[in-house]
């Protein structure tokens, strides 16, 4: 079951590595992040990505394990606990399949007012390779615009800009398809979009 809080949890951590993840076809402005173990590597293939939890391709790519922590931008804030989640990324020439899966004892399924549906994004800067820095985690930054795409419980998924914390604007992104699964108390999610090429 995922709690108001913890849906923006989910959203605020999953940035600090999907933003990396576009450079590792250019490794060389995150050689110190690849280095340091702190980027997901993605594992090309010459077929086509894979289109959900459940397709065998995702056997090609092995998995990192992420480490999460509380968002402390907006009430009510996190308790500090220990948390993780599983991402693996698999890219072919024109599109990149990225896999998340989390413990989760109950799914929440219910949008409404006060009710939050379990939760996952991701989030890529606009422009980035040498000399460029690396985006604010908390949704980009002025300097540094971001694309966010995010899945919720039920498939649905939105595509926005975000230039800071609490700045989300729709933006739409072609190609962009979601798939979530939920069982036995784990949360298995697949994003695919398109590579357009840009630097």
């Amino acid at each position: 079951m995922t709690s108001a809080f913890k849906y923006i949890y989910t959203i605020v951590t999953a940035f600090a590595f999907t933003a990396q993840l576009t450079g590792v076809a250019g490794a060389d402005p995150l050689a110190e992040l690849v280095k340091n173990g702190e980027i997901i590597p993605a594992h090309m293939t010459n077929g086509a990505p894979p289109t959900g939890p459940g397709d065998t391709a995702w056997g090609e790519a092995g998995f990192t394990d992420i480490q999460l922590y509380p968002q402390v931008s907006a009430k009510p804030a996190s308790v500090p606990e220990k948390s993780e989640i599983k991402i693996k990324a698999i890219y072919n020439a024109g599109e990149l399949a990225i896999y998340a899966q989390w413990s989760d004892d109950q799914p929440s399924l219910k949008h409404g007012i006060g009710k939050f549906p379990d939760s996952f994004a991701i989030e890529f800067p606009f422009s980035f390779g040498a000399g460029k820095r690396m985006p604010y985690i908390g949704m980009g930054d002025p300097g540094q615009p971001v694309a966010v795409i995010l899945w919720k419980a039920g498939d649905k998924v939105e595509t926005l800009e975000a230039v800071g914390f609490g700045s989300l604007t729709p933006m739409p992104i072609d190609g962009v398809k979601a798939k979530g699964v939920w069982r036995d108390g784990v949360w298995r999610v697949t994003v695919t979009l398109k590579l357009t090429g840009r630097d």
